[in-house]
């Protein structure tokens, strides 16, 4: 019998958990309840821009900065 692969045990993990109708999970309790659906929402669009941001300043600095010929002016 052949052992699944990790990348393939959390596939079908997440799978199970997308389909699962009662999930074992108290997502209640994972969330803060302190905050607007809007306020979690916004949180979540902040975190998702900043993220956004690093990965086009890491591709900038290692693929557009490092091609650029000497002397060019940055924009």
């Amino acid at each position: 019998m052949k052992i699944l692969s990790s990348r393939r045990q959390r596939l079908l993990r997440t799978i199970g958990s997308l389909i699962d109708i009662q999930p074992s999970t108290d997502y209640r309790a994972v969330i803060d309840t302190h905050k607007t659906d809007l306020e979690r929402l916004s949180s979540d669009w902040d975190r998702i821009g900043k993220d956004l941001e690093r990965a086009v300043e890491k591709y900038d600095h290692t693929f557009i900065k490092s091609t650029a010929p000497r002397g060019a002016a940055e924009v």
